[in-house]
């Protein structure tokens, strides 16, 4: 059984997954469980903070965390 999705989730899915921050972020969080919020600069040095920011929102608006 094929399932068609609508374009625009599709565009939104494709978008989601190709943010390299958002891919780290829950592959992290996949692999060594819950980051405590004290500690996501330190988990994540080579990040700026904004990029970090906005790959946490992304992840929380998709229900990814």
């Amino acid at each position: 059984m094929t399932t068609l999705f609508p374009l625009a989730d599709v565009r939104t899915a494709t978008e989601l997954l190709a943010s390299r921050h958002v891919i780290r972020l829950v592959t992290e969080i996949d692999d060594n469980g819950a980051i405590p919020a004290r500690r996501l600069a330190a988990t994540f040095p080579d990040l700026a903070w904004h990029h970090l920011r906005r790959a946490i929102e992304l992840a929380r608006a998709h229900g990814l965390v």
